[in-house]
C-alpha cells in the first residue's frame, strides 16, 4: 500500500513547508524533445529522435513537487510542443514576466549541437535544438547560447533567482550508440550572420552575472561531451536528469543537499562510480556554489497541519478518510524546520493510536517532547490497515438464530464480530434491517426483512461495499513520487443547469444528494497513457468508469454518474497507467465487464490491493507504471432534478447484484 501520494497529496488538508528563504513566486518551464519534425533532415542520420526526453520530463517533475512547484506553476512542452517559437514564447510569458524576488528555472532535454554563424570564423554557437530545430531545406531554428543569456540578463535584471538545467550535449559530432545508450548530440550545421555578440558569452563560461548566487546553470557534459541516455527500471532516461534527481530526492539514509554545489557533486560522483575509469560524462556548474537548491532551505515532502496537545501528544487533522492508518508513524516538524521525510531535523516521531474520518490522535515516541505549538507532520511509516472490520450484531435472543446464521455468513471473513467498539453495526427496526457505521452513515440503505436467505445476500453485498470502499480510499502508489498528472473538470445539474466546477474547486463545493456527474480528465502525461475513474459515493457504493487510451493534452470524460440519495463523504479516484500496465482489477477487466460477480472480496485485496498495491508491477522493458490521484468532495442532503441528458453506458458498479 502507499504511503507518499496520498489523497492528491492529501488535498485540501496539506500544508506546503520549503523553509524562509524560499522565493515569493515561482515557475519552471520544462521542455521535452523525444520525437522531432517528421520533415527533419540531418546528414548521415536517418531519424534523430529519442527516447529518454519524456521520461526526463516526468523525472522533472516530480523533482520539482518536493521544492514548491505543482501543475499550477509548471509549464510542460513534450515534442511538438517544443518549436523554437513555442519556447521563447513559454520563457517571455512565464519567466520574464515573474515579479522580482521570484524563481525562473528551465528545463531542455532534447539534442544539443552548434551553429557555424557566416562571417565569424570557426566560432560556433553552442545550441538546443528545438522540435523543428533542422527541417530539411529551410535554415536551422536552434536556440543558440546567447539568447538564452540574454534571457538571464533579464532575469538578473529583475531581482529574479535563474535556474537552467540542460541536459544535452553542445559538442559538433557524437554518434547514438544504440538501443540501450543513445546520445543527444547532432553534427553543428551553418547559419546565416544575426549580428549578435557570438563569442563573447557562452552559457559553459565563469562569467554568468549573477547578485550572490542569482544564477544557476547546470549542464549535463562539457562542450566536447556527448550527454547521454541510458535504459533503466523506469525507462530510458538521460543519466544526468537521473542523477540530478537521486542527488536531489535520496532515500530515508541520506539527508538532501541544501546548496547547489553539493548537489553537482553528489551527480559528478554517480557519473564515475569507478575512480579509475573515465566518467560517463562531466556534468558542469556555473554560478554560486552555495546558493540554495531552488531557493529553498531544502525539499520538503508533502505534510499535514497537526497541533500539540501536551509534550507527548498533538492532533492531526487528517483521518481515515483521507487514508490515515492507525499504528503509522509521522514526523513532526516546529517552526523553522523543513517536512522532509528523511531529514533528522525534526521535534518528534509519533504514532496514530486513535483516528475519526478527519482527524487522528498520535503519541509521541523516543521519550521526546514537543515545543512547537503548529507542527507539520509528513508520514515516515505507513501500516498497512490489514485488521478486520469489527462489526455489532444483535444479541442471541433479540433476532432468530437463523436471521444471525444468515448475518454472520453474509458478513464473511473480513468481519470481527466480537465484543467492544464497533465500526459498522446491524439493527433491525420497524421491519426494515440496516448495516450503518458508527456515526449512522447507512451502508448501501436498508431493505425488508425476510427470508434468511435474502437477509445473506444483502448484507453480503453491503459489507463487501464498505470493505471495498475502504481500501479504495487507501489504495495509493508506494514510494516518493508526484500523483498523476492529469487536469481534470466537474460538471454537475443544480437547479438552473449544469455547472463546470475546476478541479482546484471540487473539494470545497458542497454537491446536493441525488446529483449527475459527469468529470473531464485531461492528461498532461508527456506519453500516451490508459485511463480509468471510480467513484466512491457516500452510501459507500462504487462505480467505475473506464476512459481508455488518452495521448497528451487530450480530454476524455465520464458519462454522466449518478450520485446516491444519501450525504455525506464522497471521491473520485483517477487512475493512470500506461498501455502495457493491466492492474487486473477483479473489476477493472480490459473487456469492461462487470468482473466484479466473478471474484471473492478475499481474491481482490489479496491480488490487486497486496499485490498491485505494494508496487508498480514492471513490464520486460521497465516501463509500466501505474499512478493514483484522489478528488474528494462532500455530498450535502438536498436532491436536485437531473439536468445532463443521458449517453452510451460507460460505467459499471462494482460489487452490484
Amino acid at each position: 500500500m502507499s504511503r507518499a501520494v496520498r489523497f492528491v497529496l492529501l488535498l485540501a488538508a496539506l500544508l506546503l513547508h520549503s523553509g524562509a528563504s524560499r522565493a515569493a513566486e515561482r515557475y519552471a518551464v520544462l521542455v521535452g524533445v523525444g520525437k522531432y519534425d517528421p520533415a527533419t533532415v540531418v546528414p548521415g542520420k536517418d531519424s534523430i529522435d529519442l527516447k529518454g526526453p519524456p521520461n526526463d520530463l516526468v523525472l522533472m517533475q516530480e523533482m520539482l513537487s518536493y521544492y514548491g512547484f505543482n501543475d499550477g506553476n509548471t509549464k510542460v512542452l513534450a515534442d511538438a510542443e517544443a518549436t523554437r517559437q513555442g519556447i521563447i514564447d513559454a520563457v517571455k510569458r512565464h519567466l520574464l514576466s515573474l515579479p522580482g524576488g521570484s524563481l525562473a528555472v528551465l528545463y531542455f532535454s532534447g539534442h544539443g549541437s552548434a551553429l557555424k554563424s557566416d562571417g565569424q570564423g570557426e566560432s560556433n554557437d553552442e545550441t538546443i535544438v528545438p522540435y523543428d530545430g533542422r527541417i530539411g531545406g529551410q535554415p536551422p531554428r536552434d536556440i543558440v547560447d546567447d539568447e538564452m543569456y540574454g534571457w538571464i540578463e533579464a532575469l538578473n535584471g529583475k531581482g529574479i533567482t535563474a535556474v537552467f538545467i540542460l541536459d544535452s550535449c553542445f559538442s559538433g559530432g557524437g554518434a547514438r550508440l544504440g538501443i540501450a545508450d543513445e546520445t543527444k548530440t547532432i553534427p553543428a550545421a551553418s547559419a546565416p550572420s544575426r549580428g549578435d555578440r557570438d563569442g563573447v558569452f557562452s552559457l559553459r563560461s565563469g562569467g554568468v552575472p549573477g547578485r550572490g548566487g542569482a544564477v544557476a546553470i547546470l549542464t549535463a557534459s562539457e562542450a566536447h561531451e556527448p550527454s547521454r541516455s541510458s535504459l533503466t527500471s523506469r525507462g530510458h532516461l538521460g543519466v544526468f536528469t537521473a542523477a540530478l534527481r537521486d542527488a536531489l530526492l535520496p532515500d530515508e539514509k541520506v539527508a538532501p543537499p541544501a546548496r547547489w554545489g553539493e548537489a553537482m557533486d553528489r551527480v559528478a560522483a554517480a557519473l564515475k562510480p569507478d575512480p579509475r575509469a573515465a566518467a560517463l560524462q562531466t556534468p558542469r556548474m556555473f554560478g554560486n556554489r552555495d546558493a540554495p537548491i531552488f531557493d529553498s532551505e531544502g525539499p520538503f515532502s508533502n505534510s499535514v497541519k497537526a497541533e500539540r496537545v501536551a509534550a507527548d501528544r498533538a492532533t492531526m487533522s487528517a483521518g481515515s478518510d483521507l487514508g490515515v492508518t492507525e499504528g503509522s508513524v509521522f514526523k513532526l516538524f516546529g517552526n523553522g524546520r523543513v517536512p522532509w521525510v528523511s531529514s533528522p531535523d525534526f521535534e518528534a516521531r509519533a504514532k496514530v493510536t486513535s483516528l475519526t474520518a478527519t482527524s487522528a490522535e498520535l503519541e509521541v515516541l523516543d521519550g521526546r517532547q514537543l515545543t512547537s505549538e503548529v507542527l507539520a507532520a509528513v508520514e515516515f511509516e505507513y501500516v498497512i490497515p490489514g485488521r478486520k472490520i469489527r462489526v455489532a450484531v444483535p444479541p442471541r435472543g433479540k433476532i432468530s438464530p437463523f436471521d444471525r446464521k444468515a448475518i454472520v455468513d453474509g458478513l464473511g471473513n473480513f468481519a470481527d464480530l466480537s465484543e467492544g467498539a464497533a465500526e459498522l453495526k446491524v439493527t433491525l427496526q420497524n421491519g426494515q434491517w440496516t448495516l450503518a457505521t458508527a456515526d449512522g452513515r447507512e451502508v448501501g440503505g436498508s431493505f425488508p426483512s425476510g427470508k434468511s436467505e435474502l437477509l445473506r445476500s444483502e448484507m453480503s453485498v453491503r459489507f463487501n461495499n464498505y470493505a471495498r470502499w475502504m481500501r479504495l480510499v487507501d489504495w495509493k502508489r508506494r514510494g516518493a513520487g508526484v500523483a498523476a498528472q492529469v487536469r481534470y473538470r466537474l460538471l454537475v445539474e443544480t437547479p438552473t443547469g449544469p455547472k463546470l466546477i475546476d478541479g482546484a474547486h471540487i473539494a470545497a463545493t458542497k454537491i446536493p444528494a441525488g446529483s449527475k456527474l459527469q468529470l473531464f480528465v485531461e492528461s498532461r502525461e508527456p506519453r500516451k497513457v490508459r485511463i480509468d475513474v471510480l467513484l466512491l459515493r457516500p452510501n459507500f457504493t462504487v462505480g467505475w468508469c473506464p476512459l481508455g487510451p488518452a495521448g497528451r493534452n487530450q480530454e476524455l470524460s465520464t458519462e454522466p454518474v449518478e450520485l446516491s440519495a444519501q450525504a455525506g463523504a464522497a471521491a473520485w479516484k483517477i487512475i493512470v497507467s500506461d498501455q502495457a500496465q493491466n492492474l487486473s482489477f477483479a473489476f477493472l477487466a480490459s473487456d469492461g465487464a462487470r468482473a466484479a460477480r466473478t471474484a471473492s472480496l478475499e481474491d481482490e485485496f489479496a491480488r490487486v490491493w497486496n499485490g498491485v498495491g505494494a508496487r508498480p508491477r514492471a513490464a520486460p522493458d521497465g516501463r509500466s507504471f501505474w499512478k493514483t490521484l484522489d478528488v474528494p468532495f462532500q455530498v450535502t442532503e438536498a436532491p436536485v432534478a437531473a439536468s445532463i441528458p443521458a449517453s452510451p453506458k460507460r460505467c459499471f458498479g462494482v460489487g452490484e447484484k
